[in-house]
């Protein structure tokens, strides 16, 4: 009997995304990809330790200018128009990153994905859709320029890391980041030593490795197949040893995977490293408390968020451009968490999650949840009066439905820790 490819092929798409939970988390590492800040083509002390510190250090401003510039004086060099594309990239990722990591909003990253506007994706699009078409022209004349295969490559990988990362499009992300890697092998084809290019094939090839055999199985019914979780990991610890530029991209990539295979002394000990050469990055500081939460040591997680707001109070690495509130309720969380096992203060929670709820800068979703952890604290402690004020705070708010849904549950049954 003939088989309907088009059927069978949604079918299996349908059945392999309706196990998320197993495949999507690995082409989020796709979306690290992003962070392959393309500076092949690149000379000059000046530009290396002002624009692309700049970006590593969130100063998106600053590097986006200095890249426009690059382009003004090159509008030819498919580099350039990498850089630009990295660093309206990157400030995504780092919009995302940052509510991800403190948690202010109600629905994680589907509020991070509704937080991208249009004109900000049609931006990007055309940017690396310029990167590629100059790229290609290139090829036309020169087919073994490694330096444009290199960025041809970059330019399909961060296609990939938007399309899995803000779009969930995760099968088109594979076929951007297969180019990306097909690219990256002929880079090395022509030149082993070009370490740079490991960063691509090693992430590509540790996201599919990592994928359960069944689901792997369905992939390769749809045409997706190949990866090697140890082979890949490997590439990207070559790649953070002897790249040239992608040594810091690989190292942030390999933070996310030591995290995902639970090695996070080896996670915490390549984020001590970043974070000591890029101290302005909050982003990272906030990862190492991220990764003390996955180790359930609470002490040394509060420790971290306390130090981040610290400098937000005191404006140090300019750390200010970090919402205070948003500390604030990690700190409040954390001890929450940690008062059983580490005899970390409630008390302390309390206050933390009040001024957050008192702040005239604070979201409704971020006081909607503080509300709700001052509820069930006063709730374990008998106190159910003032359990049920916070849990009617909630439903004043203008916060997410699940917010108030828990609100209500708690109204009518005391929460029992």
């Amino acid at each position: 009997m003939m088989v309907d490819d088009t059927v069978t092929t949604g079918r299996v798409r349908d059945l392999v995304l309706s196990r998320k939970g197993n495949i999507v988390s690995r082409w989020v590492l796709v979306g690290l990809l992003v962070l392959m800040v393309d500076a092949g083509r690149v000379t000059g002390q000046t530009l290396e330790t002002v624009t692309l510190e700049a970006l590593y250090s969130l100063d998106f401003e600053v590097a986006e200018a200095k890249f426009l510039q690059l382009i003004e004086e090159d509008p030819t060099n498919p580099t350039y128009w990498n850089l630009l594309a990295s660093s309206i990239w990157l400030k995504i990722v780092y919009q995302q990153e940052k509510m991800n990591l403190v948690g202010y909003t109600g629905s994680g990253t589907r509020d991070a994905e509704d937080m991208v506007d249009a004109e900000t994706v049609a931006r990007l699009r055309r940017t690396l859709a310029q990167a590629i078409e100059t790229g290609e022209t290139i090829l036309a004349d020169h087919p073994d320029d490694i330096e444009t295969l290199y960025a041809l490559g970059v330019a399909h990988g961060t296609l990939a890391a938007f399309e899995a990362t803000v779009r969930r499009a995760y099968f088109k992300a594979n076929g951007e980041a297969k180019k990306a890697r097909d690219y990256h092998m002929r880079v090395l084809t022509l030149d082993p030593s070009y370490n740079d290019a490991r960063l691509t094939i090693g992430t590509y090839d540790y996201t599919l490795g990592a994928i359960p055999g069944f689901i792997r199985f369905l992939l390769g019914l749809i045409g997706i197949r190949g990866g090697d979780k140890q082979g890949g990991i490997e590439q990207l610890e070559y790649a953070a040893q002897l790249g040239r530029r992608a040594s810091t991209n690989a190292k942030l990539v390999l933070v996310v995977i030591y995290k995902g295979e639970k090695e996070y002394d080896r996670a915490l000990a390549v984020l001590n490293d970043l974070h000591a050469r890029y101290p302005r990055n909050f982003l990272l500081e906030l990862i190492q408390g991220s990764v003390y939460e996955r180790k359930e040591e609470w002490g040394r997680a509060s420790k971290v968020y306390r130090s981040v707001l610290a400098k937000i109070q005191a404006g140090q690495d300019d750390y200010d451009r970090l919402e205070l509130d948003s500390v604030l309720f990690k700190i409040g969380e954390i001890n929450v968490r940690g008062f059983e096992t580490e005899g970390l203060s409630l008390d302390e929670a309390v206050d933390a999650f009040e001024k957050v709820v008192i702040s005239d800068e604070a979201g409704d979703n971020l006081k909607g949840r503080s509300h709700l952890w001052m509820g069930k604290i006063f709730d374990s402690g008998n106190q159910r009066a003032l359990a049920l004020q916070q849990y009617n705070a909630v439903l004043v708010l203008d916060c997410a439905d699940d917010l108030k849904r828990k609100a209500k549950d708690y109204r009518r049954r005391p929460f029992k820790g």
